[in-house]
């Protein structure tokens, strides 16, 4: 149920929420801006920290990010967009493929195995892979007219905690710093019919051409 996993799996839990906020802090920062000029400054600043956290191998944090500047809201930018240097555009590109679900995030795991095992992997992809290993497995298996338990399906399931448990044995040692730590910590944000209607206040929709 659900409040169980509140108890059991309140980390897994706010990893998931950290992310997800992180994303509409993206937005609603970008947003806020009035002034095209100050919106490009935001999206230079945001794709930057974006590649210093792909450096880091902090792909929870950085597929907040990416889902953030991907929001409907911000994606349809497109004046602000245009207006972005080469350079940051390029960077976002290459950005984006971690984010590319292709072959299973295929670009994602590759860099996860390089990361020497330090590393916040994304809880996403993690628990989709869970998700698919649990219901796409039945948990008994029928033989000779004997019902048993099906051992190759939690043996897969444990394997794949077993890898995920292994980025637990190394920290980033990395010291909060105020006022900068609590502002993370709470974080004011719009969602998403907010953060929709401030966009078409920032890029009203063009009339389409006869």
């Amino acid at each position: 149920s659900k409040e169980k996993l509140h108890v059991l799996a309140r980390n897994v839990l706010n990893f998931i929420r950290r992310s997800n906020y992180l994303a509409l802090f993206v937005a609603t920062n970008i947003l806020l801006q009035k002034k095209i000029k100050d919106r490009i400054k935001l999206l230079e600043r945001f794709i930057g920290i974006a590649k210093y956290l792909a450096d880091m191998h902090n792909y929870n944090s950085l597929m907040g990010i990416l889902v953030g500047l991907g929001q409907a809201s911000i994606d349809r930018l497109k004046l602000t967009w245009s207006k972005l240097p080469a350079k940051h555009l390029e960077s976002y590109k290459i950005l984006q493929q971690y984010f590319n679900p292709g072959n299973s995030f295929k670009f994602l795991r590759e860099k996860l195995k390089t990361s020497g095992g330090n590393a916040l992997p994304y809880m996403g992809c993690v628990l989709g892979d869970l998700t698919f290993m649990d219901e796409g497995n039945p948990n008994f298996i029928d033989e000779d007219s004997r019902k048993l338990i099906n051992f190759p399906k939690h043996h897969l399931i444990n394997r794949s905690i077993s890898e995920i448990q292994q980025f637990q044995k190394t920290r980033y040692n990395l010291i909060g710093r105020e006022p900068l730590y609590t502002f993370l910590q709470q974080m004011p944000v719009l969602h998403d019919r907010e953060l929709f209607a401030l966009s078409l206040e920032r890029e009203p929709r063009q009339p389409n051409p006869m």
